[in-house]
């Protein structure tokens, strides 16, 4: 349950959502640098919602997925392990994790995973439109590196404050 509740949002975000936002950071930071952004603004098109709400939209989309497909790959390893140590085999294994792990507990993580997504999907396209055309130059590289910072703080804030939040109710 452990594993389920805690382990797979903080891997999903760490493996899934940070690299997305490196990628969403850079991305929006070089066409500032390289005029892209102003001739979406000259073209009557708001950047954001052309440049980055596409690509967040995506992301908080698929990380959900990516949880059931770590947690689907667990599984199998623990299985597998369970299978060589002790001799279960599959039936027995998923009859005693069904019964070990509440249907709520998979909502909750899908939840999570989704709300993680976002944070990380802000904390992007905060630091991704933050420079003027002529800072985004010299900025990139440590934009870059503080949208990576904050997303890590941030995910792991996300994930304590969800689980805290669980634990009241």
């Amino acid at each position: 349950r452990i594993f389920l509740e805690y382990v797979i949002p903080y891997a999903v975000a760490n493996f899934f959502c940070v690299p997305a936002v490196v990628s969403i950071t850079t991305e929006i930071a070089s066409m500032r640098l390289s005029r892209e952004l102003d001739v979406l603004e000259v073209l009557g098109l708001d950047p954001p919602e052309v440049a980055f709400v596409p690509t967040a939209v995506a992301l908080i989309i698929v990380a959900p997925f990516f949880c059931f497909l770590v947690f689907f790959c667990g599984l199998i390893g623990v299985w597998l392990g369970s299978n060589f140590l002790l001799g279960l085999s599959l039936p027995d294994f998923a009859a005693i994790f069904i019964s070990d792990v509440p249907a709520a507990t998979y909502a909750k993580t899908l939840f999570k995973a989704v709300v993680i997504a976002f944070c990380m999907a802000t904390v992007a396209g905060t630091f991704g439109f933050w420079p003027k055309r002529e800072q985004a130059r010299n900025l990139v590289g440590s934009l870059t590196a503080l949208a990576l910072t904050i997303g890590n703080l941030t995910v792991t804030l996300v994930n304590l404050l969800l689980s805290d939040l669980e634990q009241s109710f």
